[in-house]
Formats: structure tokens, sequence, C-alpha cells
């Protein structure tokens, strides 16, 4: 019997989540981020779903020019790799393991920042990622051949 030429998709594909992100300044107190809950963050909450998940964060208008990514907090939890900050600032991008069901507690850390790009503020916000793993069997070392 020849195997399936076709392996299951999760162990030969890569799932990238792209996740739009507005930020804006409001009146302090009304917002869900920075220190006087001056900033509104608005970005779905993600439920990834296979392993080796690339999960992208993008700040996108009506957010200001002058506010940008600055990194993740914790560092690099355990299902996630270090994360990059593209060169504009606008991008953060990380890989998810996802190799147990979890909630992870991630911080995006985000900076306005003055035309002379000294960061004037800092503040952060929790994007809600769930993990829960679809469990598939690894193909047989005769598929691979």
């Amino acid at each position: 019997m020849k195997p399936d030429p076709k392996p299951p998709f999760d162990f030969y594909n890569t799932t990238l989540i792209n996740v739009l992100v507005t930020v804006i300044c409001v009146q302090p107190g009304t917002g869900n981020a920075g220190k006087n809950k001056e900033y509104e963050v608005e970005c779905d909450d993600l439920h990834v779903r296979h392993r080796n998940t690339i999960i992208n964060f993008r700040l996108v208008p009506p957010t200001p020019h002058h506010i940008i990514f600055t990194g993740v907090t914790p560092d690099y939890p355990a299902e996630f790799s270090p994360a990059s900050v593209s060169v504009d600032r606008k991008m953060i991008t990380f890989s998810d393991l996802n190799s147990k069901k979890d909630n992870i507690n991630i911080f995006l850390e985000f900076a306005l920042v003055s035309k002379d790009n000294e960061f004037q503020d800092t503040f952060s916000h929790d994007p809600q990622v769930g993990n829960d793993p679809v469990v598939l069997e690894p193909p047989h070392a005769a598929q691979l051949e």
C-alpha cells in the first residue's frame, strides 16, 4: 500500500495570524491603557489553533504616526519566540509553539514619541492570546519518504 502523498496540513505549513491594532489618545480615565487610562487600544482576541503559528500585530489608522511598538513583556514566555519589531516600529512579530491549552499572559509595549524620536510616554496592553491546539497524529516515517 502506498502512503498518502499529502501529509496532514499542520505538520508542513505555518499558520499566520495578522492582528490589526488601533491606538487612539482619549480623555484620561476613559481608555484601557496608560497610567491614567489615556489610551484606547483595540485588537481582536486571538485563539491560536495550530502549532508553530506566526502572530503579527500591526498598528493601523486611526493610530497616530507617533505611537509605536517597543516590544513584548515578558520577553518571551515559554510558548513564544523572541519578538521582532519592524524597522518602522509599526509591526511586532513572533511565533507561538501552541503546545498546550492555556491563556498566554503577554503585554504589547507601546511608546508615544516626539518628532525627535524621544519617548514621551510608554504604556502596555494585554492582547488576550488563547492557545487551544488541535492535536493531530504526526505522519508515519513512511509518509515522509
